[in-house]
Parts: C-alpha cells; structure tokens; sequence
C-alpha cells in the first residue's frame, strides 16, 4: 500500500501513527519519575497526571500538525495563483511590446518627438514588467549568484518606470548619494519600486506625493531610508503592516491589496537584509532597508 502524501510532496505515517507512541513513551517516563519519589509520597500526583498525559500531548501535537498543514496548504494556494496570474500577464505584455515596436519604426510613419518619446518610454516599462513577470516567477537565486548593484542606477531605473505615476501625481523624489550593496538586481528593483509607488499611493489627501531616499551606515551594513510625508502608519501597526494582506488603519479606501510591503519583507530578507517602519513626528514614515555591504 503506498504510503499517503500530506502535502508539498511530504510522506510519512497519519499524525496518529507517531503521536501516540511518543505520548505513550512520556507518560512512561513520569511514571518512571513517580516511583523514585515514592518515598515522599508524591508518586500519587504523579501517577494521576500520567494518566492524562498521552491525551493532552497528543491533542496539542495534533494541533500543531493541523496548523501547520493548512498554513502550507494556503502558502501553495497562494504560489498558484500568483503563477496563474503571471502567465496570463504574459499574453498581455507581449502584445503591447509588439505594437510599442511597430509604432516606434518607421513602418507607420515617422511619428513628431514628443509621441516618439512617449513610445519609447512605454516601451520600457513594458520591457521593465516582462523581466519583473520573469523573475517572480523564477526561482530565487542562491547568494552564490549575487552581484555587486549600484543603487543609484538601480534607483535611476526604479524612477525612470515609475515616470508616469510620478509625473501624473506631481510627487516630488529626491535622491541623495546612495551606496553599493551585494544581491540580486531584479529583487532590489522590486523592493524600491514598491516602496515609492506605496509612498506615491498613501499621500496626504490634496497634497502632491514627497518622497527623500538617503542611505546612512549601521555597522558594517548600510541602510536605505524612504522617507514619505504621507498619511504615515500607526506605531502600534508598524509589525502587522509587513504581514500578507495586511493595510494600515489610516488607508481608508485606496486601492491596494495589502502584499506590497509583506513582499518587500521577504525580498530583504531572501538577500539577508532586515526592513522595518518608523513614523515621523510631523507626518508620514520612514521605510528603513538593512542590506548586506558589496
């Protein structure tokens, strides 16, 4: 008879088939316990919890397995529908590239500057969210696979994809010096395109977006700071907004699905890098990234 499977491809025996032994196996040893305090009368107590003691272990073993099976069972819910939502992106995108192609040749006819401008930067972006569909979708890279990424033309980059948001917001981005770090390029994009286009999103109602990214030196690590006068997030929200699907009280009714910093978390993480939130004593907060030093 096959041995059944529980899940992401695991084997083994039903949770019964080994609680009970070591529920057994315990209770065996307080009994053990209880006849050498036999002399003070106390292998009575002993006895009795011994009693209830496979039920209560294997009860709380029981739990522990069933949480934890559902929470694989919706972390793989989770991966295919995020895989499902990639390759119908991906029909989309190529479309778009080729007609962003045909109307920057000269097939159609030679098109006035400022359209050809347009053409070409939408053509970027659309090439941008290719290689982003690619990636996400990919494997991570080991650490053995990093690279030395200048921040600066990362950041370059990150503003020059996000140009519409910026420009049809009238944000104002301000970039100081900013350092060299060890990781993966495509990971990094992500973590600071999210981050603007959050501080771009949660702006202060009637106010254009202001957004200052600086870099400062923990130890040997350096930290990135985006710092945002915005609607800010509360001081006792400031863990729970880095878990899936969580928003921060003050959102109200913006469009967002609650995944933009819970991905950040793990993409600073995944390049053994820490991330957390600190709120300004005017307004706004501050997105700190630790990331391992080129």
């Amino acid at each position: 008879m096959a041995t059944p499977r529980w899940v992401n491809g695991e084997s083994g025996a039903a949770p019964s088939a080994w609680l009970w032994p070591l529920a057994i196996w315990a209770a065996a040893a307080i009994l053990a316990v209880g006849s050498i305090f036999s002399v003070w009368g106390a292998s009575w107590l002993l006895t009795a919890i011994a009693g209830g003691l496979p039920l209560l272990i294997a009860g709380g073993l029981q739990m522990a397995w069933t949480t934890g099976r559902n929470s694989r069972v919706r972390l793989n819910e989770e991966r295919a529908e995020i895989a499902a939502m990639l390759h119908d992106l991906r029909g989309p995108l190529l479309t778009a590239r080729s007609y962003l192609d045909l109307l920057g040749s000269d097939v159609l006819g030679t098109l006035p500057p400022e359209a050809m401008d347009g053409v070409q930067r939408a053509a970027a972006a659309t090439a941008r969210a290719q290689a982003l569909a690619a990636a996400i979708g990919a494997p991570t890279p080991p650490a053995s696979a990093w690279e030395r990424v200048e921040l600066a033309s990362l950041l370059d980059e990150v503003l020059a994809a996000l140009a519409g948001e910026i420009s049809s917001s009238g944000a104002k981005v301000t970039v100081q010096a900013l350092p060299t770090v060890r990781g993966e390029r495509q990971a990094l994009y992500r973590v600071f395109a999210n981050l603007i286009e959050n501080a771009i999103k949660f702006a202060q109602p009637g106010s254009a977006p202001r957004i200052a990214l600086s870099a400062e030196q923990d130890g040997s690590r350096p930290v990135i700071a985006v710092r945002d006068w915005g609607i800010g997030i509360p001081l006792a929200e400031h863990d729970r907004v880095f878990e899936p699907r969580q928003r921060g009280s003050e959102v109200g009714n913006r469009p967002g699905s609650g995944l933009g910093l819970a991905t950040v978390r793990r993409l600073v993480r995944a390049q053994h890098g820490d991330v957390w939130v600190s709120t300004h004593a005017a307004s706004g907060s501050c997105i700190h990234v630790a990331l391992p030093a080129a």
